[in-house]
């Protein structure tokens, strides 16, 4: 890990650790300890005039066919705490900024069918050459290959499968963000071990992280559909682990799930029929119960090897493919383990510019959730079904 020697630590306020070639941050994504953003940052054009190699480094980039590409850069404050410098702790934050937009990105593309900007983790990626610690040379580190190489001559590339996008503040999943960065602060603060649930979040995150990459780099197989419908149905099995010597399975998730505070009262209705492990009687449970125990199933069928046909992996109505409902329904599993709610008190309504920027602030701050759930809806409904109700409205 490129943590700075200690005499370079007390000359910088920002470490830039890894190179993000995919993406570019026209808005930073911050805490204490990290800094994700777009060369445009001055905190990032600071710490690049103290460091020539890396400034060469982040400028050597293009896409597959010569054209410059303008990456990102994830730094560390330099006098962060030595469990930040690890890439438990890097990979951590990575995952944490991936999974506050990727099920944004794919609920807003369920409803309008537009083509998102982030749809897929390997944007996140983290380039793996980076500058030596003394900075004379980039170096890789990686489970295939150790190398050292002069910045000189150096060539990179972006991922030939994914297109260059820039990201903004509207991009992210605001809540959910800041309560994600705020529980990465405290967990690798601590001095001594995590507890469990903050364990689970960190590997639930960064299984739901490896179950939103981009499938394969040519076409998309049905294999390749169950192999992320298992991976997804894992992050979820993390997440509500209850701890050593214990176990998950889809019932915890369930009652995860029926935890979510609704905007839309009807996703909590319990109308849909779950059937019950070796009983003939099935529960009722409400539809994110229903559309996660239709995931765990084919997870099942999948690696059990049992037969699998294309059409078990849609969803009625056009709703599409039940795959791509899996991260905004993880994003509902995350607003419920974390208790995303709004905890301002409303101002007096005697103070009527302060109420309604309140008021401005709580509508702001639902927004994610709300596009979520119509997502829910569409899935629920059919996607032509809930575009005919939007243009009757």
């Amino acid at each position: 890990m490129n943590r700075p020697a200690s005499s370079r630590t007390s000359e910088r306020d920002w470490v830039p650790i890894f190179a993000l070639p995919n993406v570019n941050f026209t808005t930073a994504v911050e805490s204490k300890f990290a800094l994700l953003c777009g060369l445009s940052d001055k905190r990032l054009q600071q710490a690049l005039n103290q460091s020539a190699t890396f400034a060469e480094f982040v400028s050597r980039f293009t896409d597959a066919f010569g054209r410059q590409v303008t990456p990102s850069v994830l730094l560390l404050k330099a006098s962060a705490p030595r469990a930040f410098y690890t890439i438990t702790a890097l990979a951590g934050f990575r995952d944490i900024v991936a999974m506050s937009t990727i099920p944004l990105n794919r609920a807003l593309w369920l409803q309008y069918r537009t083509l998102p900007k982030v749809a897929y983790s390997n944007t996140f990626s983290l380039y793996p050459w980076s500058p030596s610690k003394d900075e004379k040379h980039l170096v890789l580190n990686t489970s295939a290959m150790l190398a050292i190489d002069d910045v000189k001559n150096f060539q990179g590339q972006a991922s030939p499968e994914l297109s260059s996008h820039q990201l903004s503040a509207d991009d992210l999943d605001a809540p959910l963000l800041s309560s994600l960065v705020d529980h990465w602060e405290k967990t690798f603060t601590r001095s001594r071990g995590r507890d469990w649930k903050q364990q689970a979040l960190f590997r639930s995150l960064n299984m739901a992280s490896q179950a939103a990459q981009i499938p394969t780099s040519a076409q998309v197989s049905l294999y390749d559909s169950g192999r992320a419908i298992a991976l997804w149905v894992s992050a979820f099995e993390i997440l509500v682990h209850p701890g050593p010597n214990q176990r998950a399975d889809q019932y915890l998730v369930f009652e995860l799930l029926e935890q979510v505070k609704w905007e839309i009262t009807s996703h909590s209705h319990r109308r849909f029929d779950v059937r019950k492990k070796n009983s003939q009687k099935p529960s009722k449970r409400i539809y994110a119960s229903w559309l996660y125990a239709r995931l765990n199933w084919l997870r099942n069928q999948f690696l059990h090897g049992n037969a699998v046909k294309a059409d078990m992996l849609r969803l009625p109505k056009n709703a599409g493919p039940i795959e791509y409902y899996a991260a905004p329904l993880y994003r509902l599993a995350l607003s419920a383990f974390l208790n995303l709610s709004w905890q301002r008190p409303f101002p007096p309504v005697a103070d009527a510019h302060a109420f309604a920027k309140h008021c401005s602030d709580l509508s702001d701050y639902m927004v994610p959730q709300r596009q979520i759930e119509d997502a829910l809806t569409v899935a629920r409904s059919g996607w032509r079904v809930r575009n005919d109700a939007r243009r009757r409205a």
